[in-house]
């Protein structure tokens, strides 16, 4: 895969310093939506060049479904209620889709002939970083079994941090659980790469 300056080429900064054979796509929140997407997309593709997605950091993703799971039906956060995550899905999701949707809900069909999981051939392994408070711990620990189940435990990790809420590492930066999440994403990616 060649990196473009203006069409012109390789890019020589980004060929000094840049390993694509061993790209993380890390995500906070709906970005760990997009770093889900992209992993269940990007599995197995042959980019032309040397380019490999080694891994996943999925940072308290902010998947929903229309089913209430007992983390959302029983927890109170006043700075992130149930009413705002279905707001902000109302407004993100297709017109005419629902919080089952596959980009609010991994675990939904495409559609009624295809299952979301048969994009991925194989998925690179995963960490998943949860906050012990958050509304949607539920649905992150469902998503944690079913890729242990479908592709084995040593495939994912789960970092549960539980004292603390959705977003905390963006939140509150410079709190010593932020600093830990920062932590354990480099050893993960020295690990793994």
């Amino acid at each position: 895969m060649a990196i473009s300056r203006g069409g012109g080429g390789r890019d020589p900064w980004f060929d000094s310093h840049a390993d694509l054979s061993k790209v993380f796509l890390m995500g906070d929140s709906s970005g760990g939506n997009i770093a889900h997407r992209l992993g269940m997309w990007t599995s197995g593709q042959d980019w032309g060049g040397d380019m490999r997605v080694k891994g996943l950091i999925l940072l308290y993703p902010y998947f929903g479904g229309e089913a209430r799971t007992a983390s959302e039906s029983d927890h109170y956060n006043p700075t992130f209620t149930l009413k705002a995550s279905d707001d902000r899905w109302r407004l993100a999701l297709p017109v005419g889709s629902n919080r089952d949707h596959y980009f609010c809900n991994p675990l939904a069909p495409i559609s009624e002939s295809q299952e979301a999981w048969s994009l991925a051939r194989s998925l690179p392994r995963t960490v998943m970083v949860i906050g012990g408070r958050d509304i949607l711990r539920d649905r992150q620990l469902e998503y944690s079994e079913i890729l242990k189940n479908r592709y084995g435990k040593q495939f994912i990790e789960v970092v549960v941090f539980e004292e603390e809420d959705h977003s905390f590492a963006v939140l509150k930066i410079e709190e010593q659980s932020s600093i830990k999440v920062m932590e354990y994403a480099s050893k993960f990616i020295k690990s793994v790469g």
